[in-house]
């Protein structure tokens, strides 16, 4: 398999928030990266029998009133291997499970709001909660998107709950510019 790297490219956004090219070559995914396109001009080669669990942290240059401040992480993963097969189901039994362990594990959780979006063979997911520290009370939205048949690719959006609102246009517009190559 290719290695693959996060990378940010000035196209038009796709219908869901968070587009992905499964293959590079794939669709209008070129197979070479300009550095440019590159964000801090980095890429690491994933060796054969690894797994690229790649994690790309944006933050906002100040905290606001709350104290937190407003960032965006995202990362890969492998789903499970004992989730459905049907992308509707799948992505909602990994959302059940992930607001479960969130639920056990974050004080004053709790669920704000959930989509799932089938088409095909793909699904796409966002879960809105809130929750609490010491220090202050955290709104988070958690994308989820199906890449390929074995990856996941999530990213999580946190702010404080009073200022969340106000950065939500900011994270849509960086789950739109984020590709995969």
């Amino acid at each position: 398999m290719p290695a693959r790297a996060f990378v940010r490219r000035d196209a038009a956004p796709a219908i869901v928030p968070l587009a992905l090219s499964p293959r590079a070559g794939a669709g209008n995914v070129t197979t070479q990266l300009r550095e440019s396109d590159l964000l801090q001009g980095m890429s690491m080669e994933c060796p054969s029998g690894w797994r690229d669990k790649s994690m790309l942290v944006l933050s906002a240059s100040e905290a606001g009133p709350s104290g937190v401040t407003p960032n965006m992480v995202v990362m890969r993963d492998v789903p499970p291997k004992d989730l459905p097969t049907d992308p509707q189901a799948r992505m909602n039994t990994l959302i059940d499970r992930q607001v479960a362990q969130m639920s056990e594990q974050l004080a004053g959780f709790q669920e704000v709001s959930r989509r799932v979006d089938a088409r095909g063979a793909s699904a796409l997911a966002e879960v809105k909660v809130d929750w609490h520290n010491a220090q202050a009370k955290l709104t988070q939205s958690v994308t989820f998107v199906q890449d390929g048949d074995e990856g996941l690719v999530i990213a999580t959006a946190t702010a404080g709950r009073g200022e969340f609102d106000d950065a939500e246009p900011t994270f849509r517009e960086m789950l739109k510019s984020f590709r995969i190559a």
